[in-house]
């Protein structure tokens, strides 16, 4: 089950960070929360770390951060234990 989370995760993340660079923020932001979700279901360390940030970027999404949002969301793809495959496919 891991596996899916985190397939599903990553597939929305690409999809986040698309919708970021169309300034669509609110959109990114339901994503970004989705994705914390799937995150911290695989029960991992470095997951559940990368589901704090992911969560924190859907707050400063909503709150019209932005700067600090896209900051945060490069250092969640770093954390992410797959987050290389995010990076290149996006």
């Amino acid at each position: 089950m891991e596996e899916f989370h985190c397939t599903m995760a990553l597939k929305f993340c690409v999809e986040a960070r698309r919708l970021m660079s169309e300034k669509r923020y609110s959109e990114a932001a339901e994503l970004c929360s989705r994705i914390s979700q799937l995150c911290k279901a695989t029960g991992r360390a470095a997951c559940i770390e990368e589901s704090q940030i992911c969560s924190r970027v859907a707050e400063l999404l909503k709150n019209g951060d932005i700067s600090e949002a896209l900051k945060l969301c490069k250092l969640a793809v770093i954390k992410c234990p797959s987050g290389v495959r995010a990076t290149l496919s996006a």
